[in-house]
């Protein structure tokens, strides 16, 4: 165990001891006081569930168990909990960490109806979304200064073991980390006989580190911003921005021309946002190599209304000779409400049918049969998977020789 951490928990035990910092305001307190963040009211349906830690305290037993888990599985693998353990212990974390996962208020998981109830309050929070609070959101967070300065993307990704998706009744309490792992495993399982995967050579790969990536964003959670904030499906909310705000966000500068088609395309935020934005940003600074369409998988995944897209992305899978193609992905229940023909019809008229927007939709939608179908409720992480042949695929997509072999990005 990483020695700060050690500390941490060491002290933890003291009487009174507190994991924040001296000084050191709870990021959740004020990301709610801010965005309106998950409050139930006495009145409420969900009044009688609460956050595992409204104030920063010792390590809660849902957190040195998950701690323990890891740790286990990394042994089995031959991997290491070092560089998590460090993350842990960080200023921007150690104070927030125990915010991420909701529980009753004798510190037990929900069961089925009082998930139900929670999904329903997050989506309250995250359906009061406006332009300006969606702006606010975007500037504290996509472009505010880095919280963990340069970490390794996969020290990055096993910290998702930490936090969950609040509004997953699939999946509820197994981790994002967990999560990853199998929607990656249901990619590589699916390459031998899929043949889109055989439409270019890094079509299976590019994929491949779509899973392991798409949520990345999901550490929003572990910062303290409010989980409507956070997780959900999202919901297109203006057809387009300021030219330049739009350009800015799709491309990472102010473009000469308006964007049209998906780059047009304005939306909820959450971690889909988040995570696309700090992913572009690492693209643009040199220390990514990740590909449009992996980008595309991180900022799309969520969207309700990219389902819209489905006839027109198989339609080209069978100009393409993939006869045999029926697209599963992107569900489009969503907090009681599916997406009504007149909501699909609105963003293809929006979004148009050229073929470049229609290719990108469809990697999307390929990429979303997996996240979505390969959910399985669990505490263990797979054991299956190779951790070497997972660092090499990142490595893969790392920029710069020493950066490469640490894996480091900025976050």
């Amino acid at each position: 165990m990483h020695a700060a951490f050690r500390v941490l928990l060491a002290a933890a035990a003291l009487p009174g001891y507190a994991l924040a910092l001296p000084g050191h305001a709870s990021s959740t307190q004020s990301a709610q006081e801010e965005h309106g963040a998950l409050q139930p009211r006495s009145d409420s349906p969900g009044s009688q569930l609460v956050r595992a830690a409204s104030q920063p305290t010792t390590p809660k037993p849902e957190v040195l168990r998950r701690l323990r888990d890891l740790q286990a599985w990394a042994t089995a693998v031959g991997d290491d909990t070092a560089g998590v353990e460090r993350l842990m212990a960080h200023p921007s974390l150690n104070s927030t960490l125990n915010d991420a996962v909701y529980l009753l208020p004798d510190g037990s998981r929900f069961d089925d109806s009082n998930w139900a109830l929670h999904v329903e309050e997050v989506y309250k929070v995250h359906n009061l979304q406006t332009l300006e609070s969606n702006k606010g959101l975007t500037a504290r967070w996509s472009d505010g200064a880095p919280l963990l300065g340069n970490v390794s993307a996969w020290d990055l990704l096993k910290l998702l073991h930490f936090t969950i998706d609040n509004t997953d009744q699939h999946l509820m309490y197994t981790s994002q980390f967990i999560h990853c792992l199998q929607v990656y495993r249901a990619v590589k399982a699916a390459s031998a006989s899929d043949s889109r995967f055989r439409q270019d050579a890094e079509y299976t790969d590019d994929m491949a580190v779509g899973a392991l990536v798409h949520d990345l964003g999901k550490s929003l959670s572990l910062f303290g911003e409010a989980d409507g904030n956070v997780d959900c499906m999202n919901r297109v909310t203006h057809s387009a921005d300021a030219a330049a705000d739009v350009a800015a966000a799709a491309t990472g500068a102010p473009a000469a021309a308006p964007p049209d088609g998906l780059d047009a395309v304005q939306f909820q935020f959450n971690h889909d946002r988040y995570g696309h934005d700090k992913l572009r940003r690492n693209v643009l600074g040199g220390r990514l190599a990740l590909p449009p369409r992996v980008l595309d998988i991180v900022k799309f995944h969520s969207l309700r209304e990219l389902a819209a897209m489905a006839p027109l992305a198989t339609d080209l899978y069978r100009r393409r000779g993939h006869t045999a193609v029926a697209i599963r992905g992107l569900t489009t229940l969503v907090d009681g409400a599916v997406v009504s023909a007149d909501e699909e019809a609105t963003f293809r008229r929006h979004v148009g049918g050229r073929e470049a927007d229609v290719v990108r939709a469809a990697f999307v939608l390929h990429f979303a049969e997996f996240d979505l179908h390969s959910k399985n409720r669990t505490d263990e992480i797979p054991r299956d998977v190779d951790v070497a042949e997972l660092k090499q695929l990142l490595r893969k997509y790392t920029a710069g020789d020493g950066e490469r072999e640490r894996l480091s990005i900025e976050w």
